[in-house]
C-alpha cells in the first residue's frame, strides 16, 4: 500500500460486500492497493471497475480496456482453465476466490520488487528511510505530520530496528494488510483521517465524512448502524481499538464476497458454479475492452 503522501489502507476491501444501498465513509484509496476504485458508489451504482481489478490485478485490467472485445473473450476463456484447477469444466466459487487470493499476492510482491529497485539507490536489497525520503522533490515533500505519519510506519515494519527495510518488511510498509502486527499502525493512521476536531475520537458525522455538515441526513444515518457496531463501549464515539474491524476487515471474507458477487453476476441457469461459456458469455463483469470502455467514455459526466 502506497504510502508516498499517507495515503491510508482503507482497502477498496471494506466495500466488498454482495449488496449496497448506504453511503461509505469515504477513506482515502491507495494507489497501491489492488483496486482504486470503490465497488459500489454513494447511492449505489455498481463500479465494474473494481471487478475487473480484483479478478485480473490492476495491471492486466487495464491491458484488457484496449483489446477488441472477441480477443477479450478469447483470453477470459484461457483463463477460466487456469482457475478450474480440477479440470472438470465447472468454476466454483471456492476456485475463483483462489484466484482472487493469488492475484493479491502476486500485485503485493510485484509491488514490493519494483519499489525496492527503485528506492534502494546503493543496491544493498534494503531501503533506509533516508532512501524513502529521497524519492521526493523539494515541492513534493509532505506536511511534517504526513511525514511523521511514514515514518511511524517505516519503524513499526522495520521488525528487527536494524533501521533498514528488507525485501519483507518493505512489504509490510507498503501492504500493511500482510502482517496482523501491522493493525495498530493502519488503526491510528485511520483515526487521525477521520478526527477532524482532533479530540482522538471518531463522532458518526466524523466516520460519515460529514465533519462540515455536507451530507444529508439520510446519508448519515445510513452509516450509523455499522458506527454502532463498531461502538463497543456505546459511548457514542469509536477509539482506535473499535477502528480496527473497519479499517482491517477480514481479508478471507472480502475475497469470498467479491468471488460469490462475481459467480452470481454470471451464473445464468442458477446451479452455482460456472461453464466456460457462462464467463464469457458475461465477460463484462470480469474483464473489460474497447467495447465496455468505449462505453464508460460515453456515460454523462456529472461535474460536467
Amino acid at each position: 500500500m502506497a504510502i508516498i503522501y499517507n495515503l491510508i489502507y482503507c482497502v477498496v476491501l471494506v466495500c466488498c460486500t454482495y449488496a449496497h444501498t448506504q453511503h461509505d465513509p469515504p477513506m482515502p484509496v491507495s494507489n497501491d492497493a489492488l483496486s482504486e476504485h470503490q465497488h459500489f458508489g454513494d447511492s449505489g451504482e455498481h463500479d465494474t471497475s473494481y471487478d475487473h481489478d480484483m479478478f485480473l490485478g490492476r495491471d492486466e485490467a487495464r491491458n484488457f480496456e484496449n483489446l477488441d472485445p472477441k480477443i477479450a473473450k478469447n483470453k477470459l476463456r484461457e483463463i477460466a482453465k487456469k482457475i478450474d484447477v480440477n479440470k472438470d469444466g465447472k468454476i466454483n466459487a471456492q476456485e475463483i476466490e483462489n484466484w482472487i487470493e493469488g492475484n493479491m499476492k502476486r500485485y503485493a510482491m510485484k509491488n514490493t520488487n519494483d519499489r525496492l529497485k527503485k528506492w534502494d539507490t546503493n543496491n544493498d536489497e534494503h531501503v533506509s528511510w533516508s532512501e524513502y525520503i529521497a524519492i521526493f522533490s523539494g515541492s513534493n515533500l509532505p506536511k511534517k505530520d504526513r511525514l511523521k505519519s511514514d515514518e511511524r510506519r517505516f519503524d513499526k515494519a522495520d521488525m528487527n530496528g536494524d533501521g533498514l527495510l528488507s525485501r519483507e518488511e518493505l512489504t509490510f510498509f507498503l501492504h500493511p494488510e500482510e502482517s496482523h502486527l501491522m493493525t495498530d499502525v493502519i488503526a491510528e493512521e485511520n483515526l487521525e483521517a477521520l478526527d477532524t476536531n482532533n479530540d482522538g475520537e471518531v463522532s458518526l458525522k466524523e466516520f460519515a465524512g460529514d465533519s462540515h455538515g455536507k451530507l444529508t441526513e439520510a446519508l448519515v444515518n445510513g452509516v450509523a448502524s455499522h458506527f454502532t457496531q463498531l461502538d463497543t463501549n456505546k459511548d457514542g464515539k469509536l477509539n482506535k481499538e473499535e477502528l480496527i474491524p473497519w479499517v482491517v476487515p477480514n481479508e478471507a471474507n472480502t475475497i469470498s464476497n467479491e468471488a460469490m458477487h462475481l459467480l452470481s453476476q454470471a451464473d445464468g441457469n442458477m446451479d452455482h458454479v460456472l461453464s466456460y461459456d457462462e464467463m464469457v458469455n458475461k465477460y463484462e463483469a470480469f474483464v473489460g475492452s474497447k467495447a465496455t470502455h468505449y462505453g464508460d467514455l460515453l456515460k454523462p459526466n456529472p461535474d460536467l
